[in-house]
């Protein structure tokens, strides 16, 4: 952390500020602290982005930082930084060094994050630990969650009166210094499990579905069509139909790759290929999630670059997207030459399907494309987390480079 660097920023925010009432024309982005006489202002697009510049700063040039104090944290500490500022007229290194000391003396508490979770069931004497998540039964669970947390008692029943819907709530554990930086945290892993279970159940027609935030719930959907000589009306059930029972399902199966892939989430620093294994997951939990063929086809394809494309390094031509995933899936999928170029042949179709869509031609997308992308990602994915082969892998760059061997030998 560069603190002259932050001195001067803040200086210059101390030159944008306005103190007490400001007249602002309609639209005029602004930032404000305080009410009446009291109120600090920063108004119009630059002032507003110098003030929003220095918070990610202070917030992302210091990893410590970062990790265990939120950003509104930092907004708040710096509004109150300069308000002292303009009171005091006065703005001294040691004012920016002293911030960070006092941000650093904070105890880092750690912090066990539970949500309710909708369309599971589990039915276990004990929690069930998958990766860096831990999920619980609310009613066979309780005493263990009181025995941990003595003193959470009253959230515990808030938490079960919130929903009455779900019996079953998941945890993830994040160390910070305040609650809103460890809930930040939290949400972000709670959201690749969303996505990562939803992979793994692979229900394309959406009859069911494990969710925390964008749960599929089973509704109704109605509508009437009027002319001037018919009426008609129309209904469609959508949503997860019935639980998906952890207990029973392979949730942490290593013979589909599952346990690798909560290994995976549970890494600090997973490497580059796991990172993609993980990007094309979520990018596929989300199309699994949209009721919209064509743009679920997007996400589809949005995963396969997020899995497989890359620059070559030192190449001074490079061969199209289309042709280098084609080959790339090819030969991790299959040894089979009829095989291959059935693969190949397939992923040229989806790209040209969404190239017809992303040029404003057709959205028709059929089925069997949706059910095509699904399974080709869901292949690639498990040859890589299971096969011997792809064990020591760490980059796209040594897949590149198996392919090009097993290509021309």
């Amino acid at each position: 952390m560069d603190h002259s660097k932050v001195l001067n920023m803040v200086n210059d925010l101390l030159l944008k500020v306005e103190q007490g009432y400001v007249e602002r024309q309609i639209g005029e982005p602004y930032m404000r602290n305080g009410m009446g006489d009291d109120a600090l202002t920063f108004r119009g697009i630059d002032n507003v982005k110098a003030f929003t510049d220095t918070v990610e700063y202070m917030w992302t040039k210091d990893r410590e930082i970062y990790d265990t104090i939120s950003r509104d944290r930092v907004h708040s500490e710096l509004f109150i930084l300069v308000r002292k500022c303009v009171d005091e007229d006065k703005l001294v290194l040691d004012h920016i060094k002293d911030l960070f000391k006092n941000f650093k003396s904070e105890p880092i508490h750690s912090f066990e994050v539970l949500y309710h979770l909708y369309g599971a069931e589990y039915f276990k004497g004990h929690p069930l630990i998958i990766g860096p998540y831990t999920i619980y039964n609310t009613k066979i669970h309780r005493k263990h969650l009181l025995e941990n947390y003595p003193h959470g008692e009253d959230e515990l029943d808030d938490l079960d009166q919130i929903s009455l819907e779900s019996e079953v709530i998941i945890s993830v554990v994040e160390k910070a210094r305040d609650a809103s930086r460890a809930n930040e945290k939290a949400l972000l892993r709670l959201r690749q499990f969303e996505d990562t279970i939803r992979f793994m159940i692979g229900d394309i027609e959406k009859r069911y579905d494990v969710g925390i935030f964008n749960f599929n719930v089973f509704k109704r959907t109605t509508g009437i069509l009027l002319s001037d000589e018919i009426t008609s009306s129309t209904s469609k059930m959508t949503g997860a139909i019935e639980p998906i029972l952890l207990h029973k399902f392979p949730i942490n199966d290593p013979e589909y790759g599952h346990d690798r892939l909560w290994e995976i989430l549970g890494k600090k620093n997973p490497t580059e290929l796991e990172k993609r294994i993980i990007s094309a997951i979520a990018w596929s939990g989300k199309a699994l999630r949209d009721e919209e063929q064509a743009r679920a086809l997007t996400q589809y394809v949005f995963a396969l670059e997020a899995l497989l494309q890359f620059q070559q390094r030192g190449s001074m031509v490079s061969p199209s997207i289309t042709y280098q995933m084609a080959e790339f899936a090819a030969f991790i999928i299959s040894d089979d030459l009829d095989n291959r170029l059935k693969i190949e042949e397939m992923i040229k179709n989806i790209y040209g399907i969404r190239s017809a869509i992303a040029h404003g031609g057709s959205h028709e997308v059929s089925g069997n494309v949706i059910h095509e992308v699904f399974f080709l990602l869901k292949n690639l994915i498990t040859i890589l987390v299971k096969n011997e082969t792809f064990k020591g892998f760490q980059t796209i760059e040594q897949v590149g480079k198996w392919v090009k061997i097993k290509k021309y030998s």
